[in-house]
């Protein structure tokens, strides 16, 4: 490597450019189904968190119960995504690492006003 040899090679450039392509590509992605499917009329509102599991083919669907909070059930849905989607939402978020949206900054980020059941 010359003395005016760039420190950053073009290579590791795209890999960091792709990245942040990848994760708006997965926002985009999850935005619309997080839309959808809180457009949707359902008999329960934790009902839309176990749809969007199967709309985004979680490997693993977490067990809910009828009385449990569209929080709670979140809760268990956030510790079933897959990583790139929590990749994803917190970097679209501005969240750090180690945190967790809830099921309400993500309808007010993307401005959702689910229908009533």
């Amino acid at each position: 490597m010359g003395p005016n040899a760039d420190p950053n090679p073009p290579r590791i450039l795209t890999a960091s450019v792709l990245k942040v392509r990848w994760d708006a590509l997965n926002w985009e992605l999850f935005e619309e189904v997080f839309t959808a499917i809180n457009q949707r009329l359902c008999e329960n509102p934790v009902d839309r968190v176990n749809g969007l599991n199967f709309l985004l083919y979680q490997p693993r669907i977490p067990v809910y119960q009828e009385d449990d909070t569209v929080e709670q059930a979140w809760s268990r849905s956030w510790l079933a995504l897959r990583g790139h989607f929590k990749d994803s939402i917190r970097a679209e978020l501005g969240l750090s690492a180690d945190k967790q949206p809830t099921w309400r900054q993500l309808l007010d980020h993307t401005g959702v006003t689910p229908r009533t059941c």
